[in-house]
């Protein structure tokens, strides 16, 4: 049974504005400004065969990294590929899925597609979505306060699966993932993202890792050959490229630290975000700023879709890009 329901609201919708003649920077998609450069090109012997459907050889790489079995690995074409797949295998009609109030718009988009519905009530609900860090704040939780969280809600006899979206945690900070920790867990995966930390979102590529059982159910429901030749060896490279991340993160932070400075100093409040992004109270409606922002040639992302109606969320970019941001932007919050 298809359900009439609203595709969910996105950022990064920078390539649809170049096409109309605009010239902007996007702050909107929360996208690594100082990636390491991986190897883009890909060779006629790539392309001319069927990738492997099963991706062995990409699944022991992912493997190799994380400590874990190959078939503890789904992949997938982006993460949200795999959220889809993991509410068909999990939810039917009338079932709940419990998450944040505001958070990452797929988790319920998902949901709504397999007739289920969101509620903030953690008892009784089937599935359970975290995303570490947040999506809009960019907040972290720490490791061992996960794990606590991991533990009570799979704990749960109502509960199925419990989800944690790790999407932006490599430019946080790695050291607060779970995975270690879910290897050997049921009822619980963690999602994980490369695209992002690579600032190559236009190649779509996530994965999921936890116990191997879920793991081959979601591979048995995926498309196959859902990530294509190209994709599959730019994931392979960037695995090999992972500790260069370092660099990414520690620029990341002071830029981050540089932009929240000069947003609270000039009146506004800002999330405690450890991640490549900011959350931003504005005074006045987010989809008015958004609109002038425009104007000034920036891209920033509205976040009315997450319930928040007076809010802007801003990427960190290269510093001057950040600065001419806060000149355009600070203006604009105000009433």
């Amino acid at each position: 049974m298809m359900y009439e329901i609203d595709p969910a609201e996105h950022g990064g919708k920078i390539k649809q504005f170049l096409e109309e003649g605009y010239s902007l920077i996007d702050f909107s998609a929360n996208i690594n400004p100082l990636p390491p450069t991986l190897n883009l090109s890909i060779g006629r012997e790539d392309v001319c065969f069927y990738p492997d459907a099963s991706y062995t050889s990409l699944k022991k790489v992912i493997a190799a990294y994380h400590g874990c079995a190959p078939d503890q690995v789904a992949v997938g074409n982006g993460s949200v590929e795999l959220i889809r797949l993991i509410c068909m295998l999990t939810l039917r009609k009338g079932d709940l899925v419990h998450t944040a109030e505001h958070t990452f718009g797929e988790y319920g988009m998902s949901a709504r597609l397999c007739g289920a519905s969101t509620t903030l009530e953690p008892h009784g609900a089937h599935l359970h979505f975290i995303c570490n860090p947040e999506n809009p704040t960019g907040e972290i939780v720490q490791k061992e306060q996960m794990e606590e969280c991991i533990i009570k809600s799979s704990q749960d006899p109502s509960r199925v699966l419990v989800v944690i979206d790790e999407a932006f945690i490599d430019l946080a900070d790695p050291c607060a993932s779970v995975i270690p920790f879910i290897k050997n867990r049921e009822k619980v995966i963690v999602l994980r993202s490369l695209t992002k930390s690579f600032g190559m979102p236009g190649v779509r590529f996530g994965y999921a890792i936890g116990e191997s059982i879920m793991i081959r159910r979601i591979e048995t429901l995926r498309a196959p050959w859902s990530v294509n030749a190209l994709s599959e060896k730019i994931a392979k490279e960037a695995f090999s490229r992972m500790n260069e991340l370092t660099i990414s993160r520690e620029y990341i932070k002071s830029e981050r630290e540089f932009m929240k400075t000069s947003f609270e100093s000039a009146g506004f409040q800002c999330s405690h975000a450890a991640a490549n992004y900011i959350l931003i109270q504005a005074q006045r409606p987010a989809i008015q700023i958004a609109a002038e922002m425009i104007n000034h040639g920036f891209l920033v992302r509205d976040c009315t879709s997450f319930g928040l109606p007076y809010s802007i969320r801003v990427a960190v970019r290269l510093h001057e890009e950040n600065k001419a941001l806060i000149e355009a932007l600070i203006p604009c919050l105000s009433l």
